[in-house]
């Protein structure tokens, strides 16, 4: 029987690869995160650590993967500038004294904010372009608004894996059914979640507060990349769609027989309740490709 080996070139490929999607925006991240929860006062630092972790962490992931995309001559490039004011504006949301109304519609205006700029102006778009704009405010504003009222329910430990995992499922994703570049990038959302959620959680294990910032950020990113990597192909799998709000199943165990679980079988239902949504996302997007390669080879 062959052996194959991994040459040197394709491990340093490899390596390469896991150093800048992975390493670097999870060490930015946490390196923001942990500058603010040390050295920032107070409730700015509660409101604002895991945003900006998120939000700057992401910026140099992109900075990173994309240099040239910096300066934004496509829609998409404007993803880590819509985590920029994100992470800018929507921590202000949960300052003392803000109504529940305001901090809806905050999240509102910054996911039609990014509506604005991701969508792109496409001849073929333009008589759609409403519409899509539209979809992805209403879409990634509600995301926004639901996972917040599910960060004042569920543990920061439950929060922070559901959108890690959720993001990293994201990547695998749209590196196998789309590009490796929207995958790469997707990772680095999932490295910054992962990295800036480790801080707070060795810093301030008693607090899930710090977590709730970084909601606005997650929606328009993870939504964001999501709407690009649909928008690519000639034919996108539709189940693409269903990704960003694969958290959302976590209200489900806040009602009835499971809001009464603790522990691990707490635990245990809440990430079998995330695994439904990314399970059946995966299987609709891998029957879309088959029918898709089905179709170009007959």
């Amino acid at each position: 029987m062959a052996r194959y080996r991994i040459g040197p070139a394709v491990m340093q490929v490899v390596i390469t690869a896991i150093a800048q999607s992975v390493l670097a925006p999870a060490a930015i991240s946490m390196a923001v995160t942990w500058a603010i929860l040390r050295f920032v006062p107070g409730d700015v630092a509660r409101h604002y650590a895991a945003a900006a972790g998120c939000g700057i962490g992401f910026f140099g992931g992109f900075a990173i993967l994309e240099t040239a995309a910096i300066k934004p001559t496509a829609t998409w490039h404007w993803l880590p500038w819509c985590g920029a004011i994100a992470l800018s504006i929507g921590p202000v949301g949960l300052a003392e004294g803000v109504r529940t109304s305001e901090r809806w519609a905050l999240h509102l205006g910054l996911a039609l904010a990014a509506a604005l700029l991701l969508v792109p102006g496409w001849a073929a778009l333009l008589p759609v372009r409403g519409w899509y704009i539209a979809a992805f405010a209403a879409g990634i504003g509600g995301l926004s608004i639901l996972l917040d009222g599910l960060a004042k329910r569920v543990s920061g430990s439950m929060l922070s894996a559901s959108l890690c995992l959720t993001a990293f499922c994201g990547a695998m994703v749209l590196a196998i059914a789309v590009s490796l570049r929207f995958g790469q990038l997707a990772g680095a959302l999932a490295a910054t979640l992962g990295g800036c959620f480790l801080v707070i959680r060795i810093k301030k294990p008693q607090s899930d507060g710090p977590l709730r910032g970084a909601v606005p950020v997650y929606a328009i990113l993870m939504g964001g990349l999501i709407l690009a990597g649909f928008l690519v192909p000639r034919e996108p799998p539709l189940g693409l769609v269903l990704i960003p709000f694969a958290p959302l199943a976590l209200w489900l165990c806040e009602f009835g027989p499971p809001s009464r679980l603790s522990g691990r079988r707490s635990v245990l239902v809440r990430l079998a309740a995330l695994s439904l949504p990314l399970g059946l996302a995966s299987v609709w997007i891998a029957r879309s490709l088959n029918l898709a390669s089905g179709n170009s080879g007959g």
